[in-house]
């Protein structure tokens, strides 16, 4: 697979003004094998003649702007992200999140809190897990996963009915819902914020595919993106310690137009 170059996406302080950063976000490229094969990418590499992808990224420009003016209560609801309070805050740090059992005791159920606030008629609320990603430019310093340089939905809302199946033996559900929750442990994390796309820009019936992530004991299934010159970017400046960003992933309800259970 085609990758950028992680040095393409560092932030400057010039880089920030009220113009937006402008930088490159990799977007699938529209192949003509992906009209008989289904885009794939193995976690591994396969003995000849398989091929490890038949996936490419193409590098566009794009200009990522500042989300702070624009938050508002409705954020999440209207575009699929917001900044929310990590309730509590306990003043981790760097070293604190390297330890599974401090982000639980002390991030989880702010998560929840977030969450239950949002949907307050859910049933239940689970976490499946957390990642930590730390940007380092040489691939022989990598120590932890690496930040993705290419616009993508972590799951499909299939994937995500059979990851809740497996993680947490429950297979009916009245409504499905896949939320992420960011957090830079290093300071305000402007030198590589996350960037988010308003949901509202992207069709998602003509603008992502469903692609399958293939490891070796397990499959699982996320969507990539096509470009579109309409899409709109976004990051947090400033991001604070008491502070995180919530985005969607998948939305039973919303994607069918109807509860799929």
């Amino acid at each position: 697979m085609s990758l950028l170059d992680p040095e393409s996406i560092l932030v400057s302080k010039d880089m920030m003004a009220d113009e937006g950063i402008h930088t490159t976000i990799g977007y699938l490229v529209k192949e003509p094998v992906h009209e008989r094969e289904k885009p794939y990418d193995l976690m591994y590499s396969p003995p000849p003649p398989a091929q490890q992808t038949n996936i490419k990224n193409e590098a566009k420009p794009v200009v990522i702007y500042n989300f702070r003016s624009l938050q508002s209560p409705q954020s999440f609801l209207d575009c699929g992200f917001a900044v929310v309070e990590l309730h509590n805050h306990p003043g981790l740090t760097s070293t604190d999140f390297m330890s599974d059992a401090n982000v639980q005791d002390s991030v989880y159920p702010s998560v929840k809190e977030n969450l239950r606030q949002t949907f307050p008629d859910a049933s239940e609320i689970k976490i499946l897990h957390h990642n930590l990603r730390k940007r380092q430019l040489r691939e022989e310093d990598y120590q932890f996963s690496q930040p993705a340089t290419f616009a993508h939905i972590d799951f499909t809302t299939e994937s995500a009915r059979i990851t809740a199946a497996a993680a947490f033996g429950v297979t009916t559900f009245r409504r499905l819902v896949t939320v992420n929750f960011w957090k830079s442990f290093q300071g305000p994390g402007n030198d590589w914020p996350l960037a988010l796309c308003d949901s509202r820009t992207v069709d998602y019936s003509s603008e992502t595919v469903a692609t399958d992530i293939i490891y070796t004991d397990g499959i699982s299934e996320n969507r990539r993106v096509y470009h579109n010159s309409q899409h709109k970017w976004y990051f947090v400046k400033d991001l604070a310690d008491h502070e995180m960003i919530m985005f969607l992933q998948t939305d039973s309800m919303s994607e069918k137009g109807e509860y799929e259970y």
